[in-house]
């Protein structure tokens, strides 16, 4: 049978019976107009033609092989998806940490959790899952390089320390993600647990955990964010997933929740006086005008505008003058210039470090302690501060292969995306499949430029979205496997 509704069907070598709807060829003569090869007929009646060819079966990228039944249907597997949302959600909402700060007492949630949810992403066959895409390569290169690196540290005890910790506590969120999620549903899942927690998270700040400092700026009285900086570079990574609700969902009650929670996350990026945070929303706000439909664009435009009026219509005068030193020094704010003086210094001796310590870099974690030293040895006060980039963190500390390994990471899973969202595009039923995956591109801009102004390389969030880039590609691969 033909695969196109409406075609006539090919008759194949050897078949006696006639195609429906085409009469059976008159007898020729001995000299036929048909073309004979060997083991293969050309006949020569040529089917109707029919729609055009579909676009050819798309793969994941390094995915080697199609899910399993038993896969998808082993109850193992399933109990360990149920723990993983709510280890996410964990993890994203900093449940533990609210609890702990109004409570005064640690409810270990992340390790209750995290502990046998892990546990069983290895005996379903995760790990396998996972080690099969190139999307892992890049992440095990950079564990590699730390651990190559911890004992020519500066000081190997802590070093070793740091990479121990992101072996056992950040880089799992690979696997979790990457493993347990197999098909469509589980991924809208995931990204509905992540868009909940942002929720929790613009709870915390509004309700809760949000105290005024002296100079005006909002920051959490949480450990994990509590710098007001951090708590900038979290919303961002978490608000697109909120944008992904938001227009995925056609409910109007769950809409203008939504865009509350935008709007009230907006106004906390704002209020926090983050300027590596307004560069990092200006570069989102590019990303969406390039890249998205023109309705889209036109709405980015308008809320964007709206949402600026509003903005500068409630902050304190002391950070408008805050995020003028963007473009000038004359300004009344003298503690923001010097730290834009003090960021620079330490730009520039991340970079001088990475090119003195180029293979192996001064040891993870270890670069306020090597700067510390250097400039004692100098003369100077050393300025005891993390980097401030994320980047010169890893070439300084791990050295400037891991720096490659870490970049390779985020492209290979920004291109993930960037496939999926294509060849989802295309198809209609897709569609929401498309919208995830332009939000976490967006998510990904956002976070990646903001830790240009920030010391948060070793951290979950990465980790998490190579895991997300995996689980939707293989996603799709099963959908078009189902609609095949």
């Amino acid at each position: 049978m033909s695969r196109f509704k409406g075609s006539n069907p090919v008759p194949r070598a050897g078949d006696s019976q006639p195609a429906v709807g085409v009469l059976s060829p008159l007898p020729k003569p001995a000299r036929s107009a048909s073309v004979t090869i060997p083991a293969v007929t050309i006949p020569a009646t040529i089917p109707a033609a029919g729609p055009p060819q579909a676009p050819a079966p798309w793969r994941p990228a390094g995915s080697g092989e199609a899910l399993r039944q038993f896969d998808l249907d082993n109850p193992l597997r399933k109990l360990g998806l149920y723990l993983a949302l709510a280890f996410i959600f964990c993890r994203f909402s900093l449940l533990g940490e609210v609890v702990s700060t109004r409570l005064n007492f640690d409810p270990h949630l992340v390790r209750i959790l995290g502990i046998p949810t892990f546990a069983l992403a290895i005996l379903t066959g995760g790990l396998g899952r996972v080690l099969r895409s190139r999307l892992s390569y890049a992440w095990l290169g950079l564990l590699a390089w730390m651990i190559l690196s911890s004992p020519f540290s500066y000081w190997p005890g802590f070093s070793a320390s740091l990479t121990l910790n992101f072996f056992r506590g950040q880089l799992p969120m690979l696997l979790i993600i990457g493993s347990l999620v197999l098909t469509w549903r589980e991924c809208k899942l995931v990204l509905m647990t992540i868009a909940l927690a942002c929720v929790v998270n613009v709870l915390s700040g509004r309700l809760f955990t949000v105290s005024a400092d002296t100079d005006g700026r909002l920051s959490l009285e949480l450990g994990t964010i509590g710098n007001a900086n951090d708590f900038t570079a979290h919303l961002l990574f978490m608000l697109p997933f909120v944008i992904f609700v938001l227009l995925a969902n056609r409910g109007l009650i769950r809409r203008i929740l939504c865009l509350v929670v935008v709007g009230y996350g907006v106004y906390f990026c704002a209020a926090t006086g983050s300027r590596g945070g307004f560069v990092a929303f200006g570069a989102a706000l590019a990303f969406v005008l390039i890249q998205a439909p023109g309705r889209v664009r036109i709405g980015a435009l308008a809320a964007t505008g709206v949402m600026a009026l509003l903005v500068l219509a409630v902050l304190p005068q002391s950070l408008q003058q805050r995020y003028a030193t963007l473009f000038t020094n004359d300004t009344d704010d003298i503690e923001a210039i010097d730290s834009t003086q003090a960021r620079a210094n330490l730009l520039h001796s991340s970079i001088r470090f990475t090119l003195q310590h180029p293979i192996l870099g001064v040891g993870p974690g270890e670069f306020s302690d090597y700067e510390a030293s250097v400039a004692k040895s100098e003369g100077q006060r050393g300025a005891w501060q993390v980097t401030h980039n994320a980047y010169t963190q890893i070439s300084s500390e791990v050295g400037i292969p891991a720096l490659l390994f870490f970049c390779a990471a985020i492209m290979m899973s920004f291109r993930t995306f960037g496939r999926t969202y294509r060849a989802a595009r295309s198809r209609p039923g897709l569609r929401p499949m498309a919208i995830a995956c332009f939000c976490c591109q967006l998510s990904l801009v956002g976070f990646c430029t903001a830790i240009a102004f920030l010391s948060l390389a070793y951290t979950m969030y990465l980790p998490s979205m190579t895991g997300l880039a995996l689980a939707i590609s293989r996603s799709l691969e099963h959908e078009m496997a189902g609609q095949a």
